[in-house]
């Protein structure tokens, strides 16, 4: 006799459930276009890592193979991938040398909405119109997932 009367108020339970009322569309316009803007962030952020990743693996190659034939400022540029930005030259003082030498860099930035990511190529200093040499490259340091 229990058994019947669970069911009985099972089946007047699930009578009993109100009716959801539809969503204005005003509502449905503002989750659909949040969703959108998610989904573009997320486009963005990926097409930022893409492009360093790939330009990453691209410039280890190059200077790996570089004792074969030297890679210029020139090539490394045609190695960057996908929506970069460039720096201009710039000088510095490089202090593992402790001797005052001069060098050049140049930074290549990937925007993404939540990280940006950096290679940096340090480039002998050359004077005239040559393009200088790339030496090494280094990487911002807090870039999630990519191992050297």
């Amino acid at each position: 006799m229990s058994d019947a009367n669970t069911s009985s108020e099972q089946s007047q339970s699930t009578s009993d459930v109100k009716k959801v009322k539809p969503r204005s569309r005003v509502e449905k316009t503002v989750v659909r276009g949040l969703i959108g803007l998610l989904l573009l962030a997320a486009l963005l952020q990926g097409f930022a890592f893409l492009g360093f990743a790939q330009s990453k693996k691209n410039i280890k190659n190059a200077i790996e193979l570089g004792e074969e034939e030297p890679v210029t400022l020139d090539k490394a540029e045609q190695l960057m991938s996908l929506m970069y930005t460039k720096s201009d030259l710039k000088s510095g003082l490089e202090a593992d040398l402790q001797m005052g030498e001069r060098y050049s860099y140049v930074i290549y930035k990937w925007q993404g909405v939540i990280a940006s990511y950096r290679i940096i190529l340090n480039v002998e200093t050359v004077k005239g119109g040559e393009s200088p040499m790339v030496l090494s490259y280094a990487t911002n340091t807090d870039t999630p997932g990519l191992g050297d």
